[in-house]
Order: C-alpha cells, then structure tokens, then sequence
C-alpha cells in the first residue's frame, strides 16, 4: 500500500512507515478502561505537526490542533453523550501522549477526499461494538461527530 493510497493506520505502523505526512490528518484514539467507566473516545485534527516521537513506552506528539473528546455513560447508550471540543496550541507541549498502559487504539486518518467516508464508517463499529449502541444510535453519533469535524475545518480555512 503507497502512502498515496492509505487512508487509516495504527500510529506506531504509520511512525514506522514514515506515513505521517507533516501537514497533519486525524488521530482517534481510545484510553484504556473499566467495564464501569464512561466510554471515551478522542479525535484529534492536527496540521503541521512539529514532531512525533515513538518508541517502546509510547508516543508524542506536538502540533497544532483540536480535539473531540466523547464521553458516553456506561450501560445507557440512550443518554446523550458529553462531546467536548478544545482548541490545542504546542508550544512544547504535546497533544497527543500514548503511554503505559497502552490505549485500546490509536490509528491515524490521513486527508483525503474519503476521510470522512473511511472515518464515518469506523466510528460507526467502534461505537456499536465497543460502546453497545444501536445502529440508529451509532448511525446518530457518528454523523454529528463528523459534521462537527467538518465544520472546524471549514471554521480553520477562513481563518
């Protein structure tokens, strides 16, 4: 698969596959968590990245960016989910920390003209895999995180 072509990877895979591409893309990622814990899940729009640094214990990285963080109550898929948006600046620090213990995921979204297609579809089945909602309600979900996604980036073109 060309770097031209992939539209999803692991981080680490796509660290090591030098398949970041400076301009940026999108991180989801989901923290380890108890049966009792809130699901949460963060989407993490970021352009040029200043670095990403990888190794055994994790991962840094330091960009300028955004990030969506859902928190949806456990055993109550039909409670609305708590979305919180949060503009990041990286002046050193890092946005994005990946440590021990591992996260459930992290895979990187690169643009494209299917992002959103590609994207759509995975936080359709992580939602109702992951998070036991119905098909309506990860169908629901779904699209309002991404016309959310969509309308930061129109916001940031103008900008």
């Amino acid at each position: 698969m060309s770097a031209s072509t992939y539209t999803a990877l692991d981080l680490r895979h796509a660290y090591a596959a030098n398949k970041i591409p400076a301009e940026g893309g999108y991180f989801v990622t989901r923290p380890p968590q108890e049966s009792t814990d809130p699901f949460q899940l963060q989407i993490i729009s970021c352009g040029s990245i200043r670095s990403i640094d990888v190794d055994q214990k994790g991962a840094v990285l330091r960009a300028e960016g955004e990030r969506l963080t859902l928190f949806l109550p456990p055993g109550a898929p039909a409670v609305r989910p708590t979305i919180r948006g949060d503009r990041l600046c990286s002046d050193g620090e890092p946005i994005l920390t990946l440590n021990a213990p591992e996260p459930e995921f992290c895979f990187f979204f690169r643009r494209s003209e299917k992002t959103a297609q590609v994207m759509e579809h995975f936080l359709m089945h992580t939602f109702s895999d992951e998070a036991g909602l119905s098909e309506e309600e990860s169908h629901a979900l779904t699209r309002t995180i991404i016309l959310k996604i969509a309308l930061r980036e129109e916001h940031r073109a103008y900008e």
